[in-house]
């Protein structure tokens, strides 16, 4: 009776009864709708809806509108109605194509395959990715920025890129990452008094991925020169002269879904200049200027970037560094870390972003179910499937294999709902990547997570950087040539290769002709704290900065792993065009040896009776010439010995 009319009573029925359809289709995943709908001819018209799907897919993980746009540039589209359907596969790690998939014999007509790797096609070995160049800032026709005008060296190379040991990159889109850098160390060898380096730079790639010419760097804020007093008067204070969050380097930090927000927590180093602060980093469109109108679409996407404090209230989690935090649901979360004095840490804290106003931000404890991970500092995470975020990796920064049992080894996922840990592979008979520290755990889509670089200081030994130590060097890191690969529907681990393309280009003189592989590998591939992420509109990982610190050596660099399945449509986010050349020949991309030799770093033994300076080392010495520690003409002569 209160409906009204009988025909307006049907028309809402079969209203409601659609809404009710939707709602049990929202509960199923690919393969239970699959089996619905060809088991109901009703069923079967909603799933002709691309609605429906575009609808899944941003339940399973609101992230979902940024993969189908990649999903169209990796396909050379500019515009056009994404495959919603593809993409709640690629959200699904059960019905998932791999990203880096395994060979076959089929794809042994891949034109980028040598002759060396043909025969390892057959016998089902993955093809090989390929190391490249993107950008390096320490290289001889890349120095420190020296404008005329400018007198004072604190305030030399405040453009260009900057990376360091501990950056943080993001992916805030299509073709376009946001970099902030970490730091560096002035000693020779390891270091206690982190230096900042701070800068803010947005990176913009070619909208063609097939595209080779370099990314456009803006400097949105730029670093901040410090000069040896004002370092020295802030390192005894506890704080530092810098704007924005006071530790970049070892902050825990995540990018909020929409790229507007970067939250950072923590940071520095745990012998004094360690800090508890929370901060974000907020992007916002560029004002229009006159010469933004007269530019166009070329500054339609120029953003700022503006620091802001956040105040929180009541308990709140140690001053810590090298902690580990992700963003789920409106909550910045952290786990671990190292505490002033060394003490390594396994707790987890939370807070929620977005509160009413006048409504207090508060830290809060997490209490979790299940074996946690031990205590650790520098532990490598990803939130590669949305709701689970993966742990592996890190240590007490310990100079010695330990003799009692750990779980280093064992990779943990922490449900993000539920608040459970449980592990998904711990060491056994198969396959088992090493136990590494400060390396980068890489979502390759939803299905595999690629395990890249890292440092193993347990390889050290009790007695410390000693020069019979330091001969084994290349032992101490984990090769990014030869990283590891995890598939999450197989639950296995499984090693991979990559070829050098045009990576290193600057290493070694005319004296010696082209550089060996090894040594390009050894002086480029060979490093730890570094940033990573995957760009699978260009079908590769893109990686920042990073550094050796037990030699002393930071990187300003990027570099580009190009992965096999840009060559292989089996990759539904691939790039299938099996005509490009420009991914690997046969000509430009070699292999280094599976054992790399052990020798002095270059630049301490030298070269022919010369001084080598490797691209780490020029790192090192751009930073303490912005920061004062060394001036203009000093830094010249010695790149020039």
């Amino acid at each position: 009776r209160t409906i009204g009319s009988s025909s307006s009573s049907s028309s809402m029925l079969a209203e409601l009864a659609d809404v009710l359809c939707y709602r049990v289709l929202f509960f199923l995943d690919e393969r239970s709708l699959g089996a619905v709908v060809t088991s109901s001819s009703h069923f079967l018209a909603y799933s002709a809806d691309a609605a429906l799907w575009q609808r899944l897919a941003l339940v399973r993980d609101p992230r979902a509108s940024e993969y189908a746009f990649s999903w169209l540039l990796a396909q050379g589209k500019v515009a056009g109605t994404p495959n919603w359907r593809g993409v709640c596969r690629w959200l699904n790690p059960n019905v998932a194509e791999p990203v880096w998939p395994e060979g076959t014999d089929d794809d042994a007509t891949c034109a980028d395959v040598s002759e060396n790797d043909a025969a390892a096609v057959g016998s089902q070995r993955a093809l090989p990715g390929r190391w490249d160049d993107l950008l390096n800032a320490d290289g001889p026709e890349h120095n420190v920025e020296l404008p005329e005008e400018v007198a004072e060296a604190v305030q030399v190379g405040r453009s260009g890129l900057w990376g360091g040991q501990s950056p943080h990159l993001f992916r805030l889109g299509p073709n376009r990452l946001l970099a902030v850098a970490g730091g560096y160390y002035a000693e020779n060898t390891g270091g206690a008094e982190v230096r900042p380096l701070h800068d803010v730079i947005l990176i913009d790639f070619p909208a063609d991925p097939a595209d080779r010419a370099a990314p456009h760097l803006t400097t949105l804020i730029p670093g901040h020169g410090v000069t040896r007093e004002a370092h020295t008067r802030a390192f005894r204070n506890g704080e530092l002269p810098n704007e924005g969050h006071p530790q970049i380097h070892g902050a825990a930090s995540d990018l909020v879904p929409g790229g507007h927000r970067a939250i950072f927590f923590g940071g520095g180093a745990p012998h004094g200049q360690l800090t508890a602060a929370t901060s974000v980093l907020a992007l916002r469109p560029a004002p229009a200027t006159p010469e933004s109108a007269a530019a166009g679409d070329a500054a339609a996407g120029a953003l700022q970037a503006e620091w802001e404090p956040l105040e929180m209230l009541g308990d709140t989690p140690s001053a810590r560094q090298g902690a580990r935090a992700v963003i789920f649901e409106n909550l910045f979360v952290i786990f671990g870390g190292r505490e002033r004095g060394g003490t390594c840490l396994n707790d987890m804290w939370e807070f929620d972003l977005d509160l009413d106003p006048g409504e207090p931000r508060m830290w809060r404890s997490v209490e979790c179910e299940g074996r946690a991970p031990s205590p650790r500092v520098w532990a490598n995470c990803c939130h590669a499937t949305y709701g689970r975020w993966f742990v592996l990796g890190g240590s007490e920064w310990q100079f010695e294999e330990t003799a009692e049992p750990h779980d280093y080894q064992t990779l943990y996922v922490f449900d993000l709902r539920s608040r459970q840990w449980s592990s998904l592979a711990e060491p056994g008979p198969g396959f088992t990547p090493p136990w590494v520290v400060a390396s980068t755990l890489v979502p390759l889509g939803s299905r595999q997570v690629l395990y890249l670089g890292g440092s193993m200081p347990q390889r050290i030994g009790r007695a410390g950087l000693t020069a019979e130590a330091i001969e084994h060097w290349r032992e101490w890191y984990a090769r990014m040539d030869r990283p590891c690969l995890f598939d999450c529907k197989t639950g296995a681990w499984s090693a991979r290769e990559a070829t050098l393309g045009d990576l290193g280009a600057e290493v070694g003189n005319a004296d010696l002709g082209l550089a060996s592989a090894n040594r390009r590998a050894s002086e480029v591939l060979l490093r730890s704290h570094l940033s990573a992420v995957h760009m699978p509109e260009r079908g590769s990982v893109v990686v920042l900065g990073g550094s050796r610190y037990f030699t002393g050596e930071y990187f300003h660099d990027m570099l580009e792993l190009k992965l096999p399945s840009s060559c292989v449509e089996s990759s539904a986010m691939a790039v299938p065009d099996s005509d490009d050349d420009s991914f690997m020949s046969v000509d430009d991309a070699v292999r280094a040896d599976d054992e790399l030799p052990n020798e002095m770093p270059v630049f301490m033994r030298g070269a022919r009776g010369e001084s080598t300076l490797t691209r780490g080392l020029r790192g090192r010495l751009r930073g303490m010439t912005r920061d004062g520690l060394l001036d203009v003409a000093q830094y010249r002569r010695i790149l020039a010995m």
